[in-house]
């Protein structure tokens, strides 16, 4: 029973008993009844609104996880996205394939972000990307960033048209 059912059934009990509300006890007992009914009513209306608040923040909450599940995920995937920007592999190269440097020879100009590059550069035989080394790396087994693929930088005396100074074949030529 709720507790305007009970108010309500309490002002029935007075009217089915002959009650006296011209008593100055009936009188007090009738504006007894009458303010407990009104509390009721009162105190019923508090009751929804809480509920509707109560639903509204369950709302909220599930709302404020599904937000925050979603920002943790975008900040996996920018953190993953910079960390791929970031990782370089010994050479100095992104790992992505995007070199550090605009020219590096052994003239030691300057790379895009204004570091000297004491390094050589050559062209990828297989996809035809510059690719950048240093005398720390094995001349004959340098590693394409682009396309991952193993090629010699040692020059065997047999290139013919490459263009490029060759102490290999100028010997060559001297003997």
């Amino acid at each position: 029973m709720t507790l305007t059912e009970k108010a309500a059934h309490l002002k029935g009990i007075m009217e089915g008993m002959e009650f006296q509300p011209t008593t100055n006890e009936g009188k007090l007992i009738a504006k007894m009844a009458e303010l407990l009914d009104e509390m009721a009513m009162t105190i019923e209306d508090l009751e929804k609104r809480v509920d509707v608040i109560d639903d509204f923040t369950d709302e909220l909450a599930d709302y404020a996880k599904e937000i925050d599940d979603d920002l943790t995920d975008l900040e996996d995937l920018v953190l993953s996205n910079e960390e791929e920007e970031n990782e370089e592999d010994e050479d100095g190269r992104e790992e992505d394939g995007e070199e550090d440097w605009e020219d590096g020879d052994d003239d030691s100009e300057d790379g895009e972000d204004g570091e000297d590059y004491d390094g050589y550069e050559t062209e990828c035989p297989i996809c035809g990307k510059t690719v950048f080394f240093t005398d720390e790396d094995d001349p004959e087994d340098v590693v394409c960033p682009s396309c991952g693929e193993h090629f010699s930088c040692v020059c065997d005396g047999d290139c013919s048209d490459c263009g490029d100074p060759c102490p290999a074949r100028d010997e060559n030529r001297e003997d």
